[in-house]
């Protein structure tokens, strides 16, 4: 028997069923996850529907009853009639052939017969009109284009605001365009399709779109962080697998049930979509209401020096102590130009990776025993008085970095954001539209495709942001968003070249974090961009930069009076669970000198020394005293001194713990040098 709705049956009977899926849809809707930090972490998603989701199953049961119950009330309130227009069989009768009636009997059985065949055959379903196939394949369309092409970047983007230098304000209207046009060309497609055709194609459509969702929440476990290093994607063979296995399933079952069970199916697919939607979109309007803050890190003083005094801190990434040797091995006089400098090559670096390392040389705060790894993190510009020292002893301050990790929401750090001329409020970042959508789309697919597809859209943070902020030379420094891309600054220093700006204060600290040694490697050995580099060209030309920017402190004549300091955030490391490789970033010092001695040639110095001394250096350079700051580099001469290193490890199963290690002052490069002292924070 069917059903036949009409009339206003059928529309209260929609809106009934409509108003459960509406309900059933905030069931799954879920809270905001704290963003991840330092690179992109791809495998991040706005809710947490892992944890509701067994909530959910429990509460399906007593929530479908509920409903039922409910309508069935709604129904008798309303006086619909389920019953009506349903084809029923006729009441059996029993025909007696030597009964007077029984040709009668015969004939009214006949014609009854007759009838309930002409029912049954005007209640063959009709095949649906192009108006409702292009409805349903909208409703389809917009839930897969959504998942992947819209809520998959923008969720990206929001929960990454210490890595990528644009919110998900400045690029959600490039993504929501797209995402709409593709969904607009792809009912079209789908509409175009008839009977049971249509549906099956519906149904694969959905699939692809729920595989995404599914893909992000449940299959990307020990996604790697989009931090410029190969991948060896031989390593993720097991969760390969696992995932190709699903998609093939669900990409083949369901339209093969489609094709059978083709009005079910459609109706499945199509109130699914409206949930789903409804649940991403929730946690997509909630991006906007958590948007980071319109705080940026501009290019404001990034070429400025003060007539006074200039403190300057270069910070070229991952360049390791052993880069340095291997050049001055193979060319000696590579570093002649860091006259009045001194080398040390005994150096115990301070933390890793970036996002620890850069904040520990603005803050000089490392864990402390008793407190937690959370603690420690979420205090460490609260508790330090580095900056606001510098900004005291009346010198401007000038950050320019993508992981400095202030929290502009937390008081202390705002405070001390404040008190950089180059940290402000832009209303909006030069965002290249189409870069954009080509980058950010490809951070969506290489989070939400399976993983036997992941390696063909692998990403990396810097690359992100050099390709989303157009960059333009001409334009107002302060209006000019700072991002790392070595070559963009190479060229923008060679047009600008360094200016002095009197502010009337003692002086000005500049502290430039370059990509350095890290990847990928994109540097030539005069230090421009070139997709022909290698790693040794990098090592080269990112110091080259340096190279130019010391040139033009001595054309101006600040040279001999600056207090210059050259290193890396940390050496070159890799993830790991146990202490088995030993790292140590680059130093080169030259402090404030008469011209005699600025003019000496570079000096090497096997001292041990510290990261940790690096605040202490600064400090004493504006005339402040160092002594709560620790050990000023060209002052430390103990030689048996120990010092102290903090590495992260990586277990399998993808936690993570922070480990102190001792190092030999004797053995610094040396696995047996290096002693883990029992101290671990997770």
């Amino acid at each position: 028997m069917r059903f036949q709705p009409h009339g206003s049956s059928c529309a209260h009977r929609f809106s009934s069923d409509l108003v459960s899926a509406l309900f059933l849809s905030f069931v799954f809707i879920a809270c905001v996850n704290p963003p991840a930090y330092a690179y992109v972490d791809p495998s991040v998603m706005t809710y947490t529907i892992q944890a509701l989701a067994g909530v959910a199953v429990a509460l399906s049961a007593a929530i479908g009853v509920f409903f039922r119950r409910t309508r069935r009330k709604i129904f008798q309130v309303l006086h619909i009639d389920e019953e009506s227009r349903k084809a029923k069989d006729p009441a059996v009768v029993m025909l007696d052939p030597v009964s007077d009636s029984y040709e009668s009997s015969l004939e009214e059985a006949r014609t009854a017969a007759q009838a309930l065949t002409q029912a049954s055959a005007g209640k063959v379903e009709r095949p649906l009109s192009w108006r409702a196939r292009f409805v349903y394949a909208l409703i389809v369309s917009v839930f897969a284009s959504f998942t992947l092409l819209v809520a998959a970047p923008s969720e990206i983007v929001a929960a990454n605001p210490t890595s990528l230098i644009f919110g998900v304000h400045d690029v959600w209207w490039i993504l929501a365009l797209f995402g709409l046009a593709v969904a607009a060309i792809l009912s079209f497609a789908l509409s175009a399709f008839r009977k049971k055709a249509f549906d099956t194609a519906l149904v694969i459509v959905f699939c692809f779109g729920l595989l995404c969702w599914l893909q992000a929440l449940f299959i990307n476990e020990g996604l790697p962080t989009a931090d410029g290093r190969s991948v060896n994607w031989g390593n993720f063979q097991t969760v390969t697998i696992v995932s190709t296995v699903v998609w093939v399933a669900l990409l083949s079952i369901p339209p093969i049930i489609a094709h059978w069970h083709h009005r079910t199916s459609r109706l499945f697919a199509t109130v699914a979509s409206v949930c789903l939607i409804i649940v991403q979109g929730v946690g997509f309007g909630s991006l906007f209401v958590n948007a980071q803050s319109n705080l940026r890190v501009t290019e404001e003083g990034l070429f400025e020096v003060s007539p006074q005094n200039n403190v300057i801190v270069f910070v070229l990434d991952t360049y390791d102590t052993r880069d340095a040797n291997s050049i001055m091995r193979d060319d000696p006089h590579f570093f002649d130009a860091l006259t009045g400098f001194t080398y040390y090559g005994n150096v115990a670096g301070s933390m890793i990776p970036t996002h620890y390392a850069v904040p520990f040389l603005l803050t000089n705060q490392l864990p402390q025993p008793e407190q937690t790894w959370g603690q420690y993190y979420a205090n460490r510009y609260a508790n330090s008085t580095f900056l606001d020292d510098i900004s005291d002893a009346g010198y401007n301050i000038g950050i320019y970095t993508d992981s400095a990790e202030m929290d502009f929401n937390k008081p202390a750090d705002l405070r001390q954001a404040r008190e950089t001329l180059n940290i402000h409020e832009l209303s909006s970042v030069n965002v290249d539209p189409v870069e954009a959508l080509l980058s950010l789309e490809q951070c969506a697919f290489f989070r939400d495709m399976p993983w036997l597809l992941k390696s063909h859209f692998w990403f990396y943070t810097d690359e992100v942001n050099q390709r989303v902020v157009a960059t333009d030379l001409t334009a107002d420094p302060a209006n000019i968003q700072y991002h790392m891309n070595d070559g963009a600054y190479h060229e923008a220093l060679d047009a600008n070249g360094l200016t002095i700006k009197d502010d009337g204060g003692m002086g000005s600290f500049r502290f430039i974090h370059l990509l350095g040694a890290h990847y990928p490697v994109r540097l030539n050995a005069e230090g421009y961009t070139s997709d022909s580099a290698s790693y040794d060209d990098q090592i080269r030309g990112s110091m080259k930069i340096v190279f130019d920017y010391i040139q033009d402190l001595k054309d101006l004549g600040l040279y001999d009076d600056a207090t210059i300091i050259i290193t890396a955030d940390h050496g070159v490391w890799h993830i790991t669970d146990e202490n088995d490789y030993t790292t140590a970033p680059m130093l080169f010092v030259k402090p404030s000198q008469t011209s005699e001695e600025a003019q000496a040639s570079l000096k090497k110095s096997n001292l041990p020394v510290s990261h940790c001394d690096i605040p202490a250096t600064v400090i004493e350079a504006i005339g402040d005293d160092p002594a709560p700051y620790g050990t000023v580099v060209y002052e430390s001469a103990d030689p048996n001194r120990t010092r102290y290193f903090y590495a992260l490890y990586t277990k399998d199963d993808g936690t993570t713990s922070i480990h102190q290690i001792e190092i030999d002052p004797d053995k610094p490069l040396s696995l047996s040098g290096w002693h883990e002292t029992g101290l671990v924070w997770d």
